[in-house]
């Protein structure tokens, strides 16, 4: 019964006291650990605000991409489209897979030689795939 009596005056005064007045009447530790906590609260609610923003620019961007690129053929007047829309990952992956199909026909204008086609296919599967990993990192 003392018990009881003693939980319901404890109880009471939570109730009578604000939220202020307790984190003022807690110690210094309590304090700052109520400060870390909003913090990264504050800087939790950032990341989530700023990501969502990237994310809708990337699908503004890809969406435009898509259009650019089901509009036409010609796949310079594409890559000049996706270089400027740089939060399309789709564009950065194209872009990535374009400069490397350049770089292998210039590579053969230099030389003379005949491309071979497996070494050809690998070098521009392997710079799609580090574009594509940069990509997913970036987002």
């Amino acid at each position: 019964m003392v018990e009881e009596e003693a939980l319901q005056k404890a109880i009471g005064q939570v109730d009578s006291g604000s939220v202020l007045e307790m984190i003022m009447g807690g110690s210094l530790v309590v304090q700052l650990v109520l400060l870390i906590l909003v913090m990264f609260s504050f800087l939790s609610w950032a990341i989530t605000i700023s990501k969502f923003f990237l994310l809708r620019r990337a699908r503004q961007d890809t969406d435009e991409f898509d259009r650019i690129y089901s509009e036409t053929r010609d796949l310079s007047r594409v890559d000049d489209s996706a270089r400027r829309l740089l939060a399309s990952p789709v564009a950065g992956v194209f872009v990535a897979g374009y400069k490397e199909i350049i770089r292998l026909l210039q590579e053969r204008s230099n030389t003379g030689s005949r491309l071979h086609l497996e070494h050809s296919l690998e070098g521009i599967r392997s710079s799609l795939i580090r574009a594509e990993s940069n990509e997913s990192e970036r987002l």
